[in-house]
């Protein structure tokens, strides 16, 4: 709880300062009661304009959405719930993301949407078109998409049970990683990877070809201002270039250009390395031999110290009479298990 108030508090002040409700929001946050919070908050506060707000949009050539979080709607603070609003142009198509706190019930007002998704490794292919007043689930953190086939607008409600649900859009953070992982990952070559993020759309999309043509819609020359900075070219970087920048990276065999995450990795490899494993190797076999010496002795001194003449001494019926197996009545004659045995109910 402590942990997600700090995370909520970070989000929020880093939006809403510039709108001048930090103040209120820092008030929200530590007001004790709901009671509190409502008192804090104008009436105003309580209602959202899907389509007029200034903040809390998402938009491309293809539609728009806006949401109502913790970002946008100081109300939905410690109530555990956000709505986000989906209005589709023609072919426009809501691309595959996923929301890392919060599962989502989307609920179709208008027309219908052709919804997909994939919750996790080896799960299945979940495909349905969704049609007027009825709705589908997507999992928390399914990779998932909604498109509208038609020529006319689609609107859609997604309801989320985290008033910050978060949202990852995949192929814009997928090509934000180091262009020689994504290369790894789609099997092409590094030097292809920036010509190929040029081209991802900002969301919502125009979608499908097939369906652009039906519609007369010119889907070339999209936005792609939503496109993720490309992480450094490799792990051994610490400079924020991009994969065409191969000035740290070409004096190095084991790299390609944009990096390689196998670069400076091959750390036995090298004579010097090799020196100072066997080193170690042989310290940690000293030093376990040395314990293993110490055990022997402390055994040795424990058995002489420990041995009786009559070997097992029986301890009694007085101590717990009745009940007991012939077993249950013999010990080690040592100090620490001389009464073993709690005594049994009913001896007090």
């Amino acid at each position: 709880m402590v942990s997600r108030l700090f995370f909520l508090s970070a989000v929020a002040f880093s939006t809403v300062a510039a709108q001048g409700t930090a103040e209120l929001i820092a008030k929200l946050l530590e007001a004790p009661t709901d009671i509190a919070k409502i008192n804090l908050l104008p009436d105003e506060a309580y209602k959202f304009d899907f389509v007029n707000s200034p903040s809390g949009k998402t938009v491309g050539a293809g539609g728009f959405s806006t949401s109502a979080n913790v970002l946008t709607m100081p109300a939905t603070i410690g109530n555990d719930i956000s709505i986000t609003a989906g209005f589709l142009g023609p072919c426009g198509m809501n691309t595959p993301h996923t929301h890392p706190r919060s599962p989502e019930f989307n609920y179709v007002t208008n027309g219908s949407l052709i919804t997909g998704m994939i919750p996790e490794n080896g799960g299945k292919f979940v495909f349905n078109e969704v049609k007027t007043n009825q709705a589908t689930l997507f999992p928390q953190s399914a990779i998932h998409f909604e498109f509208n086939d038609h020529c006319e607008p689609v609107t859609f409600i997604a309801f989320f049970k985290d008033s910050f649900p978060g949202v990852n859009q995949v192929a814009q953070r997928l090509f934000g990683l180091p262009a020689d992982v994504v290369a790894a990952s789609l099997g092409i070559d590094p030097s292809e990877v920036e010509k190929i993020s040029q081209l991802i759309p900002d969301n919502i999309a125009h979608a499908l070809e097939e369906c652009t043509k039906r519609c007369g819609i010119n889907r070339t020359n999209q936005p792609t201002l939503q496109l993720q900075k490309h992480a450094p070219p490799g792990p051994t970087s610490n400079n924020n270039t991009t994969p065409t920048n191969t000035n740290t990276t070409t004096t190095n065999p084991n790299t390609s250009n944009g990096g390689n995450v196998k670069a400076n990795l091959d750390f036995a490899g090298n004579d010097q390395n090799k020196g100072l494993i066997i080193g170690l190797i042989a310290a940690v076999g000293v030093m376990g031999l040395g314990y293993i010496v110490l055990a022997i002795l402390a055994l040795l001194r424990r058995r002489k110290g420990g041995r009786v003449a009559h070997g097992y001494v029986k301890t009694g019926e007085s101590f717990a009479p009745g009940g007991m197996y012939d077993s249950e009545k013999y010990e080690l004659p040592s100090e620490h298990l001389r009464t073993p045995y709690d005594p049994p109910s009913g001896s007090h």
